[in-house]
């Protein structure tokens, strides 16, 4: 009975000795980044090489449902997207004893965003609606979705992601994102970099993205000057007069002739470059009336704004029918003199 025993023992070891030796091989098919989500049409797949093993590669055809031979005694293999989008493939490797393993991949392939031209941004330092704080802060808000469309390039919008970054390395690894693209305040000189990916929709991001850049410009606004107030006399005293507001050009513009120059009733006309009004106008506010200048760059559309008054000056009204002056003339020769002065209350009439 023992002896029975001793050699079930010694068969038993030996059995597990010659497993372990000859256990059949296990391959794991891996990606280069060990996704089954391929940014592209193509990718290489692989298997831990053994020069002992052979290797047998098979791709399955969805239209017959049968696998078909595409490499032999290889470790890895190219495998092309045949635009379906899908492909399984699976390889058979065999050890020296005739033992066999099997692994099989199911490859999901994406098609890699393309990136349009954007173009560069360029804005006023002072544009409609900024506080009088900011019309010369040198700091203009950019609406970086300007370039969206542009920055897709006709891609649907639903699959691919559009994000900006303030430097390349930023937007290669999708880190520090803009938040606020529709209103990204920037003193200018920066250069703003989008990418395109299509993150939440298959394949690795960190693969399958582009990127491009373009910069964001702040055009100062035309220098001016605050001009004196305009003053013009009122011949009928009714408190309302005709005004030459050209007359401020040279004061405003400093003698610049390549700047324009527009009048308006109010800050917001001239911000809007709305209701002008030329020489000849006569005021709308009794007496004095607050008025907008408008100065405008025209090669670069920028615009600055002055305010002055138009004021009415009352026009003294004399006594035109003053008393006759007479002297005597006491020796008799027609000749007096006359003190003009003394008769000046009559003339002026109370003024």
């Amino acid at each position: 009975m023992k002896r029975n025993l001793l050699f079930l023992s010694i068969f038993l070891l030996l059995f597990s000795a010659f497993a372990k030796a000859y256990a059949q091989p296990v391959p794991v098919i891996t990606t280069p980044d060990g996704s089954d989500q391929v940014c592209g049409d193509r990718v290489i797949l692989n298997v831990a090489n053994d020069p002992t093993f052979t290797y047998q590669w098979q791709q399955f055809n969805f239209s017959s449902m049968m696998y078909v031979n595409v490499g032999t005694n290889m470790s890895s293999i190219q495998v092309v997207d045949d635009m379906d989008g899908l492909e399984r493939v699976r390889v058979i490797v065999t050890d020296a004893m005739g033992m066999t393993g099997t692994d099989e991949i199911d490859i999901l392939f994406f098609n890699p965003p393309s990136i349009g031209v954007p173009i560069d941004l360029e804005l006023c330092d002072r544009t409609i609606g900024d506080t009088p704080a900011q019309w010369n802060d040198g700091i203009a808000n950019f609406n970086l979705n300007d370039n969206f469309n542009l920055i897709l390039n006709g891609q649907n919008g639903m699959q691919f992601r559009v994000s900006y970054h303030t430097s390349m390395g930023d937007a290669e690894n999708d880190i520090a994102e803009i938040m606020t693209p529709a209103s990204y305040p920037s003193a200018g000189g920066e250069t703003i970099w989008a990418r395109v990916d299509n993150a939440g929709y298959g394949a690795n991001p960190m693969q399958c993205f582009a990127v491009a850049s373009f910069t964001l410009t702040v055009t100062p606004n035309p220098l001016s000057n605050t001009p004196p107030d305009l003053e013009v006399c009122d011949l009928d005293n009714d408190g309302f007069a005709p005004f030459i507001l050209t007359d401020q050009n040279t004061a405003i513009t400093g003698g610049n002739p390549l700047l324009n120059v527009s009048y308006h009733p109010t800050l917001i006309d001239a911000e809007q470059d709305t209701n002008e009004r030329f020489d000849g106008y006569i005021n709308n506010t009794i007496d004095v009336e607050l008025f907008f200048a408008r100065i405008e760059d025209p090669a670069t559309g920028c615009f600055s704004t002055e305010q002055f008054q138009l004021i009415v000056l009352d026009t003294p009204m004399p006594n035109d029918t003053p008393d006759d002056y007479a002297l005597c003339d006491f020796d008799g020769d027609g000749l007096e003199v006359f003190d003009l002065t003394s008769r000046e209350m009559d003339v002026l009439g109370g003024l």
